[in-house]
């Protein structure tokens, strides 16, 4: 399947705000979707077998481990990263967000699962920068 084909399939389910070019050996999809700094977010279209897998590469994690001095992913980071993915129907795999979809139909609702599961997931680390208070216990 060559990228011309991927992108028109992606543009008419999505639109012009989705662009798209050839990357290697996939199709790098530029999202209107921002990280909380303002970096684009980017999702890629891979052909694997007889399915397209829509993947970030692992680029939302790498943008998270930018923000913090912390590398490792705490447990509760990897629940709600979980819960996210359920909520998507995305896989969390070596670090990537991901889908399949089976042929060209199901390609713009895939990235844009992707795409929303990438600002979900960055979105974490205003969860896990900024707790609530915890109550004290006492009543006043």
């Amino acid at each position: 399947m060559n990228d011309a084909v991927v992108c028109d399939a992606i543009q008419s389910g999505l639109g012009h705000l989705f662009e798209c070019e050839p990357s290697g050996n996939r199709t790098r999809v530029r999202t209107p979707f921002l990280f909380p700094d303002g970096d684009s977010i980017d999702v890629y279209v891979m052909a694997c077998d007889q399915q397209l897998m829509v993947s970030d590469l692992g680029e939302t994690l790498r943008w998270l481990r930018m923000q913090t001095v912390n590398e490792r992913e705490t447990p509760r980071f990897l629940a709600l990263a979980s819960d996210v993915c359920t909520t998507q129907g995305l896989e969390w795999c070596q670090g990537m967000l991901l889908a399949r979809c089976d042929g060209l139909a199901g390609v713009a609702a895939t990235v844009l699962r992707v795409a929303q599961g990438c600002v979900r997931v960055s979105d974490l680390w205003f969860a896990l920068r900024f707790r609530s208070a915890e109550p004290s216990g006492e009543n006043q």
